[in-house]
């Protein structure tokens, strides 16, 4: 699992929600304090360049979720698919 989220208490809340269903949270792939789409763009991008990118992204705030849909539509990846 990894996370993109904004600056929001609801993130943090939604963090919190996450780690009582169950899935690990590995700190190293979380992402913070990001500004805008171009930020959540490129913390995206070197997300999934890793050598083990995350399997599920969450996201807390529209404009973080627009920058992350860029990359992953770039990358020809999809999402809400099972």
């Amino acid at each position: 699992m990894v996370v993109v989220r904004g600056t929001s208490r609801e993130a943090v809340l939604h963090l919190e929600g996450l780690a009582h269903a169950g899935p690990t949270l590995r700190e190293e792939l979380v992402r913070s304090d990001l500004h805008g789409p171009d930020a959540a763009a490129s913390a995206t991008a070197a997300l999934f360049d890793l050598d083990e990118p995350p399997t599920a992204l969450f996201t807390a705030q529209n404009l973080i979720t627009v920058g992350a849909m860029r990359t992953l539509r770039a990358r020809g990846l999809h999402t809400g698919s099972r």
